[in-house]
């Protein structure tokens, strides 16, 4: 049987994210992307998409994330998707951006 409690890089006990994590992630968003991306031009191509376009876009990026899971799944048996989906790298980060307080 799986542990229930995981220790998870970058994280503290309580769960929340060790400092800097968070200015990592601005500095990032703010300087390094616009450097290398014109997000004007991203946001008018994602406009510019019809309805069929945006639904694969996003099931490409669902899949991708879910892709993360499968191999943990089974290589661990007994862990629960909900177990995985927590140590899971790109989806860690994902709910970190979304709720950078916990």
């Amino acid at each position: 049987m799986v542990a229930r409690s995981f220790q998870l890089s970058g994280y503290r006990s309580t769960g929340t994210p060790k400092r800097g994590t968070l200015a990592r992630a601005n500095e990032v968003l703010l300087v390094l992307l616009p450097k290398l991306v014109d997000v004007g031009e991203v946001w008018t191509t994602l406009r510019a998409m019809t309805w069929l376009e945006l639904v694969t876009l996003l099931g490409a990026a669902v899949w991708n994330l879910v892709s993360y899971l499968l191999p943990q799944l089974v290589a661990l048996p007994g862990l629960t998707p909900r177990q995985a989906v927590i140590t899971a790298p790109p989806l860690r980060q994902v709910r970190q951006a979304r709720h950078p307080a916990r």
